[in-house]
């Protein structure tokens, strides 16, 4: 009975933990989510507050797995987004889970769209990652893809927008209307507020991308490569 007795009182022990562990996530969520709203009105608390704890998710399972790695480059760990081992003149592409050269065109060279498109894809790809809400049962390269095309219709609705627009944002029904006369099927909603939420922050911190939209400047040659 003893024994009985000190398992369930540890039991116990572990669901208070649990309950409070969610707790103190759900505020931390809402608590941040309801500051980064003031910053960008444009975002909802749901969004904001989502787009936190995908962050935090992000940054918290990077540093798991660097601790169980020990931080050694010589562990058998390898992040998404490159090979620590390539040479330093690729190292931008390193940090991205899709490389550049994957949107290039023609041109021969880096348009200011191909600098956009290039940015804000890899950005809404590791949120579809790091989202509770994300696609499930996806591969690398399938979520990769779906990043691509929601993109797809991310700038199609961006360069319907006026020149010199004061604010550069997204809205969940431009992107089902935008998708309508694509002739493509709807995403969830989950799925367009995950990447219209990462559009919108992106273009309320990054005035050059901004820049890029208001001043419709897509087939400019981009500074930035």
């Amino acid at each position: 009975m003893k024994e009985i007795g000190s398992f369930m009182l540890l039991l116990l022990i572990i669901l208070l933990v649990g309950l409070l562990a969610i707790a103190v996530i759900i505020a931390w969520s809402l608590g941040l989510g309801r500051l980064l709203q003031q910053i960008v009105p444009v975002l909802s608390l749901f969004e904001a507050g989502l787009l936190i704890l995908a962050a935090t998710s992000a940054v918290f399972f990077t540093a798991l797995k660097l601790a169980l790695s020990g931080g050694s480059s010589s562990s058998s760990y390898e992040p998404i987004w490159g090979d620590e081992d390539d040479d330093d003149d690729d190292d931008d592409d390193d940090e991205m889970p899709l490389s550049l050269d994957r949107f290039m065109g023609d041109e021969g060279f880096v348009t200011q769209e191909i600098s956009l498109r290039y940015q804000l894809t890899n950005a809404v790809y590791l949120n579809l990652v790091a989202s509770p809400d994300g696609p499930k049962m996806m591969t690398n390269a399938q979520l990769e893809a779906l990043a691509v095309r929601l993109v797809d219709v991310i700038v199609a609705v961006l360069k319907r927008k006026p020149r010199n627009t004061p604010r550069v944002s997204l809205t969940i029904g431009a992107m089902k209307k935008e998708l309508d006369r694509m002739g493509q099927r709807p995403y969830d909603d989950d799925i367009l507020q995950i990447a219209l939420g990462t559009a919108n922050m992106l273009f309320s911190f990054d005035d050059d991308l901004a820049d890029i939209v208001r001043e419709k400047s897509w087939n400019e040659e981009s500074d930035d490569y």
